[in-house]
């Protein structure tokens, strides 16, 4: 606005010291107040946007704080096949899942930073960090909504950073046609050059004018040929002809900027997004020039004359691939410190918007024990969710879950679960406080049959627990081998081996967790099995528990009710055939 400020003083100033007509200056001042009101009107429309981001933002926040998982956007993401089992079982990807509560992030870069924060632990000084960056951003509640707002605005655009990201560190294709540069460099200067040459008697007019229009020739030739692969560049770098996905890539980056962050990982961010912002001004600055040819007002009068003259469309893509050299091997940098931030965001989220939750204390020396105080789970509101004391470990040592239908224990190893995934991923935990070893936790809970490959429910089963049985293998080995292991292995195995007949399933049963826990892993049983508890080796070994139900006759009815409180000892009742008679059968 301040260059429309100038042209309209320079007119008026010109128009009346008498250097150019009054009809010319009251023109010109039209125009610049055309151009005033639109910008005010582009400007309000801003605002109004910003203002509807932000309360959409709000209205999301409200919903996952009451877990109304039909008013919470949910986000697809790819897994292998080893990510998935474990993902599927304790519910963190998918609808109504720990992915779908927790996940702001908007763009894919932030989505996949999530997801391998949820799937593939670190270490456990980058968890502190984590945990101190995540403490810090949950603080700054409008901060956070500010750039999640434009975030937002920037992922409806056309722009693709894939697509941006395989240009910026690919070849260069004008710099590799050595023929093709030696004509954009010539050809204009040849064409520039002749009518000075010709009215200065260098050369003679039948001579240089021929030339001239040659090379006119030539740039046109050129321009047919080549001009649409140039141009698919310019689409890739911008889609936008307005530059609108630069501008708004640029004003995320600005924003984190700006961002003041004390602990480590936020400063390293925005340390990168400062070198990210001045790349993408100095982007956005070439990335004009190609207005021109974009735009149905200017593109037959003022580009296809430069264009046929100069080669315009070349001599900015020469800028463009010199900018690509300089910055392209960054821009990954950029991305990852982006996705890095919404990882981070969607966690400071989470840490406000539940602020009775609390950050654990993962991976401490001689740590051998999970031990949680009031452990919830976390995909339950509040309002319904029940807490219990846990513990489970040391090394060799198990808690045997016992209790009857619908009482609660699958409920308790998902927590477990869950909250060890949130704690590994540097976010709170759903207890009031949490201590536990670093873990790889490996589950067998939820069973499909393979027709097509022609696998059983049982089978299925069975591949699973060899591979958890193989899998504390290794960490045993690693033991002996380490004397200190960097990581220990935490089985959850929920009613385990149902797909065949009681008495072989006992039997099975107590070989599976003889294994485990010979060798020296921790975990967490749940079982209808009440005999389970009574096996020699399997006792001495577990923590015994359960879960109850109460009975109440009410006008001939019987009602069933659970309180979901964790008991020492073995469950005292069973309910499966009061269930049957419950419904009718």
């Amino acid at each position: 606005m301040r260059c429309c400020h100038f042209v309209g003083i320079a007119c008026l100033t010109l128009a009346y010291s008498g250097m150019i007509p009054p009809r010319a200056c009251a023109g010109a001042v039209v125009v610049v107040i055309l151009i005033r009101t639109h910008s005010n009107r582009c400007s309000g429309q801003t605002r109004r946007n910003r203002c509807r981001e932000l309360r959409q933002i709000n209205q999301i926040s409200a919903a996952r704080v009451q877990r109304d998982w039909k008013n919470t956007p949910d986000r697809e993401v790819s897994l292998s096949d080893e990510d998935r089992i474990v993902a599927t079982d304790l519910g963190i990807f998918g609808a109504a899942s720990l992915f779908q509560l927790v996940c702001n992030a908007e763009t894919a870069a932030g989505i996949r930073t999530l997801r391998d924060w949820l799937i593939h632990p670190t270490d456990p000084t980058e968890i502190r960090e984590r945990q101190q960056a995540i403490a810090e951003l949950s603080s700054r509640l409008d901060y956070r909504q500010e750039l999640n707002a434009v975030s937002r605005s920037m992922a409806r655009t056309k722009f693709v950073p894939d697509d941006f990201l395989e240009w910026a560190e690919g070849r260069t294709y004008l710099s590799r046609k050595r023929s093709l540069v030696w004509l954009v460099r010539t050809l204009p200067i040849i064409v520039l050059s002749m009518p000075s040459l010709t009215l200065l008697g260098v050369l003679p007019q039948h001579i240089g004018m021929p030339i001239m229009t040659t090379a006119i020739a030539v740039n046109i030739l050129l321009t047919v040929a080549v001009v649409g692969t140039v141009h698919d560049i310019f689409r890739i770098v911008c889609p936008a002809p307005d530059g609108f996905d630069l501008d708004r890539l640029q004003r995320v980056f600005t924003k984190l900027s700006n961002m003041n962050g004390e602990s480590r990982t936020l400063v390293e961010i925005q340390e990168t997004a400062s070198t990210a912002t001045a790349g993408l001004k100095q982007l956005q600055r070439i990335m004009k020039f190609t207005s021109l040819s974009r735009n149905a007002i200017t593109a037959v009068p003022v580009y296809l004359p430069l264009q046929f003259t100069v080669l315009w469309d070349f001599q900015i893509l020469q800028l463009l691939e010199d900018w690509q050299q300089k910055h392209g091997h960054q821009f990954r940098n950029w991305l990852d410190a982006l996705g890095k931030f919404e990882a981070t965001e969607s966690l400071a989220a989470l840490a406000h918007d539940n602020p009775k939750w609390s950050f654990p204390e993962v991976g401490a020396e001689h740590n051998e024990q999970f031990i949680a105080n009031q452990l919830g789970h976390p995909l339950l509101a509040e309002s319904v969710r029940v807490l219990n004391d846990v513990t489970i470990g040391p090394a060799g040592r198990m808690l045997l879950v016992t209790g009857s239908n619908m009482s609660g224990k699958s409920t308790l190893l998902r927590s477990i679960g869950i909250n060890a995934v949130l704690a590994q991923a540097g976010a709170p935990v759903c207890a009031h406080q949490l201590q536990m070893p670093f873990v790889k936790v490996v589950t067998s809970m939820r069973f499909v049959d393979a027709l097509q490959d022609g696998v059983s429910l049982y089978m299925a089963e069975v591949s699973r627990l060899k591979k958890i049985v193989d899998t504390a293998r290794e960490f045993s080995r690693s033991a002996d081998e380490s004397k200190a292991p960097p990581v220990t292995l935490l089985f959850l195995l929920d009613e385990i081996l149902h797909g065949t007949n009681s008495a072989e399933r006992q039997i099975a049963t107590q070989r599976v967790l003889s294994h485990l826990l010979q060798y020296q892993v921790i975990g967490a049983v749940s079982t209808h099995d009440l005999q389970l508890a009574e096996v020699p080796g399997i006792q001495e070994a577990s923590e015994i528990v359960h879960f109850r139900e109460s009975l109440e006759d009410n006008d001939d009815q019987v009602r069933m009710t659970f309180d979901y409180t964790m008991r020492p000892g073995i469950a005292p009742t069973t309910n499966a055939v009061k269930l049957l008679e419950m419904v009718g059968l």
